[in-house]
C-alpha cells in the first residue's frame, strides 16, 4: 500500500502485481510539458517555471540586445510569458508563486533596461503590457470559460455536478477573476 498525502487529501494506492511483478511507483512523471508529483503539490513545477523563465530571459537578452523595445516586448509576450497550466495550479505555497512573480518582473526589467529599483507596475502601464497578476487572472478566466462552454461529455458531467461549484479550484478562479468589494 502506497500513501500519498497533500494539504487537501490523502490517497492510498494498493500495491499491484500483474504476473507477479510489482509495479514501481515513482515520485514524479512528466506528461508533455507538465510534471506531476506524488504529493500533488505544484511548488516544484512553479519553481521550474521560474528557472525556465530566468534562463530564457538570458537567451533573449543576448540574441535580441539590439532590437527595439517593441520587438523585445513582442518576443517576450509571444514565447516566454505563457504560464502553461497555471489555471490548474491549486496546491502551492505563496512563496513559490511569489518567486515566479519576482522572476517575471526581473525578466521584464532586464529586457527593457530598467533598474532594479524601478517600479514595475508603472513600466508595465507605460509599455501597455499585462502584469503577472493580470496574466494569471486572464488564464483563469479563459480556462473557466472554456470549461463552462465545453460540449465534451465528460466535462459536461463534471460541470453539472455541484462538486465543481464547491471545489477549492473554482473558488480560487472566482476570487482571482472577480474581485468583490464590501462598501
Amino acid at each position: 500500500m502506497h500513501d500519498y498525502t497533500s494539504k487537501r487529501c490523502k490517497l492510498s494506492i494498493p500495491s499491484l502485481s500483474p504476473n507477479n511483478h510489482y509495479l514501481v511507483y515513482t515520485d514524479s512523471i512528466k506528461y508533455l510539458p507538465v510534471v506531476l508529483y506524488n504529493n500533488f503539490s505544484d511548488d516544484r513545477y512553479i519553481n521550474r517555471q521560474s528557472r525556465c523563465l530566468c534562463a530564457s530571459s538570458n537567451t533573449i537578452l543576448h540574441k535580441y540586445a539590439y532590437c527595439t523595445q517593441r520587438v523585445k516586448l513582442h518576443i517576450l509576450e509571444s514565447y516566454y510569458l505563457n504560464f502553461i497550466c497555471s489555471a490548474l495550479w491549486c496546491d502551492y505555497s505563496m512563496s513559490s508563486k511569489s518567486k515566479l512573480r519576482i522572476a517575471f518582473d526581473n525578466v521584464f526589467r532586464n529586457l527593457l533596461g530598467y533598474g532594479r529599483l524601478d517600479s514595475t507596475s508603472s513600466k508595465f502601464a507605460i509599455n501597455v503590457t499585462a502584469t503577472y497578476e493580470a496574466r494569471i487572472r486572464k488564464t483563469y478566466f479563459i480556462f473557466r470559460q472554456w470549461l463552462l462552454s465545453s460540449k465534451n461529455n465528460i466535462v459536461t458531467c463534471i460541470k453539472i455536478n455541484t462538486w465543481l461549484r464547491h471545489n477549492y479550484m473554482w473558488r480560487e478562479w472566482n476570487n482571482s477573476v472577480y474581485i468583490f468589494h464590501n462598501y
